[in-house]
């Protein structure tokens, strides 16, 4: 190509003919003319200036567009004139637009206008820059089970907000999901056949099978027309399993057997795929994956509130074989100490009890703890066949119990428990409290059994540790040992006495503070009410999994987004407000960074430098001179401004 100034000859790529100093020619369109794009051009006037085509797809085109009265990026889906011949199509085509002009969430994509001029039907949504999820998959493979739990979530508020207003999406699949660069919010599109729920026939292929095979649920796959919202949570079940596994639960050769496979299949765990993934997060998607809808999750609400929990504590999110693990476990921690009771003053003490307290509940409770304990083995090699780690099982089996409000150790304490954060003395007179029930456990019915019996010595028949209970009774040493838990109950009051005190002094109600001395530190629901949660210790600057805080305005957004899911009450408005202003922070920061990088390589200052000195070198302007070096020196001086300009924008943007 040739400079249109003095027609010497450009290098590839440069803007400015470096001879003369004349703007080079554009290149030229190798692609022939789009007929979509030109019918589009033709539609929308001086209102809009199509840029380039984003992708195409059954139902339309859609095409990156600035909004000239506004100057903002959007994307236009417009319906290709092949497909606009046909009423079903554009009746579709309208009623997509209608869906969407329907929702508003700050996880769904806006639309903001639909136009239909001369036959060219078309609608104008919000633009998302960055890249879809089906794109990040095939780039990594896989995701962080951090990165596929807040997408996870943001998606299910997307459907939960979606179905109360009596919307199913019907095809929920990677392609569908957008993520937001700068602030990686994932924004969900294409209600193309969307169905209104109880709205009987669609205006869609009655009777057809619609969605994509590799992520539609058995009832789609069998082309029943009473599908409801369970369906989505089946799909979003499956996009889940392919982010975290890196590979979808069935695949075939033909969507057929895609199909087949859903309806009669169950899909490989998790588990097995991917040990390191969280029980709750395996258990959440399992349930989605259900092959009955009642035996999926109630609404996508429910799902969210499974995927929030963050240690594997809660009962409802656990599936049957771990739920009963779980109750097996603690029935145990009950019949033990029963059973020890029993053994230590029947058989230790070797005194001749009553029939009921020397054969039949000894019996009793042996028989009970026995079968408990293969209950409890039962339940522990069925999850370990369905692919669980034994530290998971380990977990969910000693997990704190529900009911325990005192001490438990720190290894099975679920993570979202707040010990650490309760006031100091609280904790310690949970923990002189703990050590007083063992005391009492321990020594009391030994003491009470000698002192009924009366003093025995060795000689009688008895064994040796009565014996020595009798000794101690003889010399008055009983008594002290009594006093050991009553001392620690003292210790524990005073404790007690310490945290009300100061509690009481930064204005908590005694009541309020009576009530969280009481609760087991890991009742979420408790603890994440206002009221109590201000009575709890800092959380620090470290979180609970050990990460360090945001550093980046997409690590804050991400971070306030995975934390707002578990809140509850008014703290979840709060939350949901703080999410959006994060969210909405992020993006416009990741929108000055993109202009910063363009900028940067744009404004050069030693080809400003350079421009300058040809400015200098031509000298001031005369009546002599001829028109050419005039010419000459007023094009340095446009490029001079607009290299300055450029500088100036990026000094104002870096200020920013």
């Amino acid at each position: 190509m040739d400079c249109a100034a003095c027609h010497s000859p450009l290098p590839e790529g440069v803007l400015f003919c470096p001879r003369c100093g004349a703007k080079a020619p554009d290149l030229p369109s190798a692609e022939p003319e789009d007929p979509i794009r030109a019918a589009l051009r033709k539609a929308l006037g001086q209102q809009y200036e199509i840029k380039r085509l984003l992708g195409k797809g059954g139902m339309g085109a859609v095409y990156l567009a600035t909004e000239a009265a506004l100057e903002r990026e959007v994307a236009i889906k417009v319906l290709p004139p092949d497909r606009g011949a046909t009423k079903d199509s554009r009746d579709r085509f309208r009623r997509e637009a209608r869906t969407a002009a329907k929702l508003s969430h700050p996880n769904i994509v806006p639309l903001y206008t639909f136009g239909d001029v001369d036959g060219t039907l078309y609608f104008v949504m919000g633009y998302v820059k960055g890249e879809s999820l089906a794109a990040r998959l095939k780039r990594e493979g896989r995701l962080s089970v951090e990165d596929a739990r807040r997408l996870l979530i943001e998606i299910a508020e997307a459907l939960d907000y979606a179905h109360k207003l009596g919307i199913i999406h019907r095809d929920i699949k990677p392609d569908n999901v957008l993520i937001e660069e700068g602030t990686g919010r994932a924004m969900l599109m294409d209600f193309g056949v969307a169905k209104a729920m109880g709205a009987g026939q669609t205006m869609t292929e009655l009777g057809g099978v619609l969605g994509t095979p590799q992520y539609m649920s058995p009832e789609q796959a069998q082309g029943k027309a009473d599908i409801d919202h369970r369906s989505d949570l089946y799909s979003l079940g499956v996009m889940g399993y392919a982010m975290l596994a890196g590979r979808l639960p069935f695949e075939g050769p033909t969507p057929g057997d895609i199909m087949v496979q859903h309806i009669t299949k169950e899909a490989p765990t998790l588990k097995s795929l991917a040990p390191e993934i969280p029980v709750e997060i395996a258990t959440a998607l399992t349930r989605c994956l259900a092959k009955d809808p009642g035996k999926r999750w109630p609404d996508a609400n429910a799902l969210k509130g499974a995927l929030s929990v963050t240690g594997g504590d809660d009962e409802d999110i656990l599936i049957p074989a771990l739920g009963s693990l779980r109750r097996l476990t603690q029935i145990s921690y009950l019949l033990l100490p029963l059973s020890m009771y029993v053994w230590l003053n029947g058989w230790l003490m070797a005194l001749p009890p009553p029939a009921l307290f020397g054969r039949i509940l000894p019996a009793a409770f042996a028989t009970f703890l026995v079968l408990t304990s293969f209950g409890i083995l039962a339940s522990a090699a069925s999850l370990r066949h369905q692919g669980y780690g034994w530290r998971d099982i380990g977990f969910v089996a000693l997990c704190r119990p529900s009911w325990w409000p005192l001490y438990y150790p720190r290894r099975f304490r679920p993570r979202h428990d707040v010990w650490e954060r309760l006031p100091r003395d609280e904790r310690r007179c949970r923990e002189c409290l703990t050590w007083a029930f063992i005391a009492v456990f321990l020594i009391l019915p030994s003491i009470m059994l000698v002192q009924f019996h009366g003093a025995a010595g060795p000689g009688d028949g008895h064994t040796p540790a009565i014996a020595a209970l009798a000794f101690m009774k003889q010399y008055g040493l009983i008594v002290p040992l009594f006093s050991v838990p009553m001392f620690l109950f003292a210790i524990s009051a005073w404790f007690d006495i310490r945290n009300r005190r100061t509690l009481r002094a930064k204005g908590v109600p005694g009541s309020l503070a009576a009530l969280q001395g009481l609760r087991n530190s890991a009742d979420r629901a408790f603890w994440s009410r206002p009221e109590f949660a201000a009575l709890l210790l800092p959380a620090g600057e470290v979180s609970v999994r050990g990460r360090a805080a945001p550093t980046s305005a997409r690590d804050l957004a991400s971070a306030i987004s995975t934390a707002v899911s578990g809140l509850t009450g008014e703290s979840h408005d709060l939350g949901l407000s703080a999410r959006d202003a994060a969210l909405n922070l992020a993006g416009a920061i990741g929108v000055m960074d993109g202009e910063i990088a363009s900028l940067e390589g744009s404004a050069d200052p030693a080809e400003a430098e350079r421009l300058a000195a040809k400015i200098t070198a031509l000298g001031p302007a005369s009546a002599s001179e001829g028109e050419g070096k005039g010419q000459m020196r007023d094009l340095f001086q446009k490029q001079l401004d607009l290299l300055r300009g450029f500088e100036s924008r990026l000094e104002g943007l870096k200020a920013r």
